[in-house]
This record gives structure tokens, sequence and C-alpha cells, in this order.
């Protein structure tokens, strides 16, 4: 069984959050939400989610702190 959109996206962020990435693509992976899982980035600079379908209610970035650039 292939694994649900929502799986998908949480080995993303873990993998980025592992490496430190300071960008991560889930876009067309077919999510209704971000996972609460994605205020784990320490460095969370770009986040693609082009082409998902957001439901109106439900995501929320309370967890996500602007960055500065240099």
């Amino acid at each position: 069984m292939p694994p649900t959109p929502e799986q998908t996206a949480l080995d993303l962020i873990r993998q980025a959050a592992d490496s430190g990435a300071e960008s991560l693509d889930l876009s067309n992976l077919g999510l209704t939400s971000l996972p609460p899982e994605i205020g784990q980035l320490p460095n969370p600079a770009a986040i693609n989610c082009l082409l998902n379908t957001w439901k109106p209610y439900g995501l929320t970035t309370s967890r996500l702190q602007p960055t500065s650039m240099p």
C-alpha cells in the first residue's frame, strides 16, 4: 500500500529536520493541512506547499518563526 500524503509529508519533514535543511518541498502531495511536526524544522526558510488542496481551516503556522535574511 502506498504511503498517504500525510505519511509522505512527515517523512520529508523528519528528513529536513534531521539534516537541518533550510527548504522543504511539500508541493503536489495532496495535503489538506500541514502536520504539526512542521514546527520541528530548525531553519524553515522556505517551504513549498503549492498544488495542495487546503481546507479553509486547520492550517496554523504559529510554531513557525520568521527568519532574517543575511
